[in-house]
């Protein structure tokens, strides 16, 4: 719980922050919740122990808006239970088939002894309109070093491949990402989640109504390294999951958003024991967007 109000603070304080007078705005805030997550205070493998889950907030405040037809820039703050609170800011390039966008991100108050810890953030998409598309994104904080108790690194990064059908937008992509943190001089914890996964979006003319399938594989690891690599420990739940988003345009500027998403089976690898039979494990959110002053 504390988690969760420490993050809609945040949301709170960025968006009191932002206020830019420019055309073709979009403004969109997304909150959630979750609990298939390991926890994130735990300094120890849980060994042959079960699987318990553990709730987290997730969600993003973002700010999207074009210069002209060729510039565009986003600022915005996300949170997750893997890489924890950043916010971002791009300028992105748009050359007809070719679109480029590059930026800083900073891991904000993520512990007491690094409140700020800068990074880079950037994307390449190649498309064929009409036929199909493909992305490039990555993300990492600059330097590799966790030299410090509270010293941390996070890094993204995800391929993506799809295809414009007639009312439907199938997309098949790999997304990783990853949280190092030195807990003290002795322990490195590291958190990361590899996802593969196949997207539909579904959608209709002159229906205010838009609805995406996601369905895949996913590996989500928790491993601490007690002062040499040889004798890293990793707990790891392996999961096929299936999730839906919907979203309804109420009016010209508002949209409105709604996702669920929970695991069809999970599994765990040993030593580490599966979650018990009736545990439901899930991730929701919902949300708006709103769009002023200006053309799409």
């Amino acid at each position: 719980m504390k988690q969760i109000r420490i993050f809609l603070l945040e949301m709170v304080i960025l968006l009191l922050c932002v206020n830019i007078s420019l055309h073709a705005l979009e403004l969109e805030a997304v909150a959630g919740a979750g609990n298939m997550a390991f926890d994130p205070e735990s300094e120890q493998a849980l060994d042959n122990r079960q699987f318990a889950p553990n709730y987290f907030a997730l969600g993003h405040i973002s700010l999207k808006g074009k210069y002209s037809d060729m510039i565009n820039f986003s600022i915005g703050f996300e949170h997750d239970a893997v890489l924890r609170s950043r916010i971002l800011g791009t300028v992105g390039l748009n050359l007809d088939h070719l679109i480029f966008s590059v930026g800083p991100f900073f891991g904000a108050f993520n512990t007491p002894e690094q409140p700020l810890n800068a990074g880079i953030t950037g994307a390449l998409r190649l498309e064929y309109p009409g036929i199909i598309f493909g992305t490039i994104s990555g993300s990492s904080t600059l330097g590799s070093q966790t030299s410090f108790p509270g010293d941390y690194t996070q890094s993204a990064g995800e391929v993506s491949l799809g295809f414009w059908l007639p009312n439907v937008i199938p997309v098949l992509s790999i997304n990783a990402k990853s949280f190092t943190k030195r807990i003290h001089e002795t322990l490195l914890v590291r958190d990361e989640l590899i996802r593969y996964q196949f997207s539909a979006d579904v959608f209709s003319k002159n229906v205010p109504y838009t609805i995406r399938v996601d369905m895949g594989y996913e590996s989500l690891k928790r491993s601490y390294t007690p002062g040499s690599a040889d004798k890293t420990e990793t707990d790891e739940l392996k999961s096929l999951y299936l999730g839906f988003e919907g979203t309804w345009q109420v009016s010209t500027p508002l949209k409105l958003i709604l996702g669920l998403e929970m695991p069809v089976f999970s599994w765990a690898e040993q030593p580490m024991k599966s979650p018990a039979r009736d545990s439901a494990l899930f991730q929701f959110h919902a949300g708006a967007a709103w769009k002023f002053g200006g053309k799409e």
